[in-house]
């Protein structure tokens, strides 16, 4: 595997890419498709783009968490890593708008799951999700304190 090439596949993605922010499962399908980098594996991947200077990795939650990767997928969120170029990072109303619109896509997976768990009788999961939109409760208020609004009625 060239680094290099690697390198270079994934700047040039990142440059001409329509949304900034990708998954760096796509990033990682896209420098596979490269004749030498076949063999790149995610988790070299993940520990190149840590290191790198002008792209900037945004990691989501841990498998060891209450409701972590593995469960969101389950629900067909992919909430794992994210990559994007430190030249095209959004500014902080732009971001927390992303992040506003992610979050409402998530809270509402975690309502049908905790309905669904609720149905089940599985208080376990039930306690799990619970904390899960009371942690996106409160990443939702600090995203609209990013965007200056202190009203109810925003999102």
């Amino acid at each position: 595997m060239n680094l290099e090439e690697v390198e270079t596949r994934c700047l040039n993605y990142l440059r001409q890419v329509q949304k900034p922010v990708v998954s760096l499962r796509v990033l990682l399908e896209h420098c596979q498709r490269t004749p030498g980098c076949e063999d790149l594996e995610y988790k070299a991947l993940l520990q190149f783009l840590r290191k790198h200077g002008e792209i900037h990795l945004v990691e989501g939650p841990g498998a060891d968490e209450a409701v972590g990767t593995e469960m969101l997928a389950g629900a067909g969120l992919d909430m794992g890593p994210r990559v994007l170029l430190a030249a095209r990072m959004p500014s902080t109303s732009d971001l927390s708008q992303i992040m506003a619109g992610q979050l409402a896509v998530m809270t509402e997976s975690l309502e049908v799951a905790l309905a669904e768990a609720s149905r089940q009788g599985d208080a376990e999961k039930e306690a799990q999700l619970r904390a899960a939109l009371t942690r996106a409760e409160n990443l939702r208020r600090k995203t609209r304190q990013l965007r200056g609004s202190d009203t109810e009625g925003t999102n």
